[in-house]
């Protein structure tokens, strides 16, 4: 509800007549949100498991124009699309239908192992240098945690946690992070300490939510508040 309600914002300015791609996009919310608010187009991807939920919402808000026998349920400019992270061949077909100016993510991040696989989607399906990547987290794993921000830092050239008064959202616990400028190939993987599991041993500080530039790392990032736990399901 974070995102979607940020996307609705001034009207869904934000994505008014663009290209959009939900990642993880489960019950497919944010992607539907988008494309009533008036996105040209919306692609919700998901694992191979979530979607037969997945496409039976599209279903139930839009009409649907699925051929039988096919993956993608295609209805009203809102394609559903199977996508586990680290299948080529899945990212290769959500390429097809981009690139995405506005490429969103809720709740994605509780493995490790699963940082990098996220981070390399996000920035391959983006618009070069235009694009928008906009993921809302909260903590469920604080290795993941810290792990996506490191990584998502070193991803692109703009990286920021958005304010709180952005939001106008009341769970503390969630936390948004917009990322701007992803580099296909850039340094995703190679920050590794995280993943090694020496995330205790990092001092972490609260800091304001100010813009980051490329390469401007130190170790104050702030972190979510909250402690659930969510098994991995990719």
């Amino acid at each position: 509800f974070c995102l979607a309600n940020l996307k609705k914002k001034n009207g869904g300015g934000s994505v008014l007549g663009k290209n959009v791609l939900e990642l993880g996009a489960g019950a497919g919310l944010v992607g539907m949100v988008c494309k009533k608010l008036g996105a040209k187009k919306v692609v919700l991807s998901d694992h191979p498991n979530a979607i037969a939920l997945l496409r039976k919402n599209v279903q139930r808000n839009f009409h649907s124009n699925q051929e039988p026998g096919t993956d993608t349920d295609t209805t009203d400019d809102i394609s559903v699309l199977p996508l586990d992270w680290r299948d080529e061949q899945h990212l290769a077909a959500v390429l097809k239908n981009g690139p995405y100016d506005v490429v969103v993510a809720t709740d994605v991040v509780f493995s490790t192992d699963l940082v990098a696989p996220l981070l390399k989607c996000a920035a391959a399906a983006a618009t070069p240098h235009t694009g928008v990547v906009l993921v809302c987290l909260q903590e469920r794993c604080a290795d993941a945690f810290a792990l996506f921000k490191l990584q998502s830092e070193a991803s692109c050239s703009e990286f920021r946690q958005v304010p709180t008064d952005e939001l106008k959202f009341v769970d503390d616990a969630c936390v948004l992070f917009e990322l701007k400028g992803m580099m296909t190939g850039g340094p995703v993987s190679g920050i590794t300490d995280l993943q090694k599991g020496d995330a205790s041993s990092r001092t972490e500080k609260e800091t304001g939510p100010t813009k980051r530039k490329k390469d401007s790392r130190d170790d104050d990032d702030p972190r979510g508040k909250g402690k659930n736990s969510k098994k991995e399901k990719r």
